[in-house]
């Protein structure tokens, strides 16, 4: 089982600074045309698509920076990545 925690903020000099970078898990799923589309699980409602993979993770870099922008604060959530077996 994977956990990913969001990364808080360091305190200065009892200010909060806002973080330089952040990583994000990013689901990348290609459909049946080949379009790749790409979600992030800790960001509800975050999305976004491209032709190729590496135009899906582009565009998904600029999803999360703009998701960023208008939720205020960062949701702190956790996400789990599981793996189970079904009998077929």
């Amino acid at each position: 089982m994977r956990y990913m925690q969001m990364p808080q903020p360091k305190k200065l000099k009892g200010r909060t600074a806002k973080p330089t970078s952040m990583e994000f898990d990013v689901l990348l799923e290609q459909d049946e045309d080949g379009v790749w589309a790409a979600s992030v699980p800790a960001l509800p409602g975050c999305f976004s698509q491209g032709e190729t993979r590496k135009e899906a993770v582009a565009n998904i870099v600029e999803a999360i920076s703009l998701h960023l922008e208008k939720v205020k604060p960062l949701p702190l959530q956790s996400v789990k990545l599981d793996r189970v077996k079904v009998e077929a």
